[in-house]
Order: structure tokens, then C-alpha cells, then sequence
């Protein structure tokens, strides 16, 4: 029997990822804990709850492995991370991430803004992240979300 609708919806919060890139003062990390806490407190089931970044590029994902240490232990939670580079994912599959989100954009102006690669050579990468996932640990799953933005746009929100 086919699942009915509702059944089928997944929720995914991005907001301990996304929300805390583009804001100026970096967030307190038991402040983030508890949020994250919060999150899965309402019932929430998947959270990104960081980036893994080559240089940490955004201050508000320094600690990033510690902040997954701490969704790990929130039962029945997929612990999510951004990651643009081999370099995140190898860092993210180390920290124990349930699944790794890979930002795509179909614009070539926002793709170098945001991951400072072109379009196919973020493909590659893509590539890249999934031999390493399939050599190292085929029960991360991986999702690649396709994106597009100005470059304007891009400059105020990606952190740079």
C-alpha cells in the first residue's frame, strides 16, 4: 500500500548552517548546542547542523566536528553538514555526518562566488566527494542541492 502524503514529507532544517553563515558575531557553540537540542526537542529529524569548510573559511563552523560530536548523540537525528570540497568531506565522513549536502549552483557567476569554482569543475568535485564517500564510508548519504543566486546577491549571503 503506498504511503499517503503526509508519511512521505521530510523536514530538513538548515538554519544552525545556513542561518549562522551570513550573521556578523559567531554564536557561542553551547548556544548552538542548545539550539540544535531545541530543534530536535520539536520533533525535527534531519538538521545541517555546520559546514565543513577547507580553512574554515566561515567563523560560525570552527568548531564543526565538536557541534556534530554533539547532534550525534540526539537519538533517531540524520546529522547533515554542507560540504563544498574533498577537504570538508573528508573532515565531515571523519566527524561521524549521517549525510553530506553538496551546494551545486546553476549559475557560473554564483558558483564562483560561493565555492570559488566553476560550475564543472564543482561537478567534479562532486565526483570526487562521491569516490571518497564510496571508498570510505558508503553509509553517508549524499545530496546535492542545485542553487542559483546573483553574484550581488551571493557577496551578502555566502560569507565572503
Amino acid at each position: 500500500m503506498p504511503s499517503s502524503p503526509a508519511s512521505s514529507v521530510l523536514v530538513s532544517e538548515v538554519g544552525p548552517r545556513d542561518g549562522l553563515q551570513s550573521v556578523s558575531r559567531t554564536m557561542p557553540r553551547q548556544t548552538k548546542l542548545r539550539w540544535i537540542t531545541a530543534l530536535h526537542a520539536s520533533g525535527l529529524r534531519e538538521i545541517e547542523v555546520c559546514s565543513f569548510r577547507a580553512g574554515q573559511a566561515v567563523a560560525a563552523d570552527a568548531d564543526a566536528a565538536e557541534v556534530v560530536a554533539h547532534a550525534l548523540t540526539l537519538p533517531n537525528l540524520t546529522v547533515m553538514a554542507l560540504v563544498p570540497n574533498l577537504r570538508g568531506a573528508e573532515a565531515a565522513i571523519a566527524a561521524g555526518v549521517h549525510k553530506i549536502t553538496l551546494p551545486v549552483s546553476a549559475s557560473a557567476a554564483h558558483s564562483l562566488a560561493n565555492v570559488r569554482k566553476t560550475r564543472e569543475q564543482m561537478v567534479d568535485e562532486v565526483r570526487n566527494i562521491v569516490a571518497l564517500r564510496n571508498e570510505r564510508a558508503p553509509h553517508v548519504k549524499i545530496e546535492a542541492g542545485i542553487s542559483t543566486a546573483s553574484a550581488a546577491r551571493c557577496k551578502a549571503s555566502c560569507g565572503r
